[in-house]
């Protein structure tokens, strides 16, 4: 029968911390360690110390040094646990004879252990990042749509047709005013095709004022496009402008009208 002894100096506490052991092994191992509760000890000081010996480092590991620590092992440890040896006991003690013991190969494998188990980690960290941000996205969009309906569903709220000029007769445009909230949303049912390097632009138009440049816009899929408010506004246009819009509207390109 196995001895704490025999257990301590063979390195299998080690080997399992380090997950290069065998199924079975690893299977024997839980078994001693339920079996010696003293061992227990010992395996949460050495899983302590190889990750902190790996940290303090600051090595990342060589592809396939996984390989080669367990060929390594086999070669050199296969018959340890039965022929026993003249260690002294101990945890962290035994943690670094072993390192010594086997010309610090065992000292990357930890390093190797702890940089897996780092990277584990970071991927999870990773992934749940990208599901947060998914998630927030998701909430947004949904919190603005909200929104929208709740201002669409206003009693208080004019909704108005834009008439289109004879250019442009197929647009078809609907304001949504409130005065109140002082907020408007254009509901696209159809606007003129644009090219990538224009825009279309909100105007407002006062009486015995130039018309006051605002909301410059292109169609990307919103059916509800939200603009600004321009208190004492008597109609609202809509014209086609170099993108970034401009100060003074291009009428041949005036695609709208709405009285308000």
């Amino acid at each position: 029968m196995e001895t704490v002894k025999d257990i301590r100096e063979s390195g299998l506490i080690e080997y399992y911390v380090l997950d290069i052991l065998s199924k079975e092994e690893r299977s024997q191992v839980e078994k001693y360690l339920i079996q010696f509760p003293e061992l227990q000890k010992d395996y949460l000081e050495i899983q302590a110390a190889m990750q902190s010996y790996a940290q303090s480092q600051n090595i990342i590991p060589r592809k396939g040094l996984s390989n080669d620590i367990t060929n390594y092992i086999n070669e050199n440890s296969a018959n340890k646990i039965n022929k026993g040896g003249g260690g002294k006991s101990g945890s962290s003690s035994n943690l670094f004879k072993f390192l010594t013991g086997i010309l610090g190969l065992v000292s990357v494998g930890a390093l190797w252990f702890a940089f897996q188990k780092d990277n584990q980690i970071k991927e999870i960290q990773n992934e749940y990042a990208v599901y947060q941000s998914d998630c927030d996205s998701t909430v947004n969009a949904q919190n603005e749509k909200l929104s929208v309906l709740e201002f669409l569903n206003n009693p208080d709220n004019n909704s108005l047709e834009i008439t289109p000029t004879d250019n442009y007769s197929n647009t078809k445009l609907i304001l949504h005013s409130n005065p109140n909230t002082r907020r408007n949303f254009l509901q696209v049912n159809e606007l003129p095709t644009i090219n990538r390097d224009q825009a279309f632009q909100l105007w407002s138009l006062k009486d015995g004022q130039n018309p006051i440049p605002m909301n410059v816009f292109t169609l990307e899929g919103e059916i509800f496009i939200p603009l600004d408010f321009e208190e004492g506004t008597k109609t609202y246009a809509i014209t086609i402008e170099q993108a970034g819009g401009s100060q003074v509207p291009t009428l041949t390109r005036l695609i709208g009208t709405v009285n308000v």
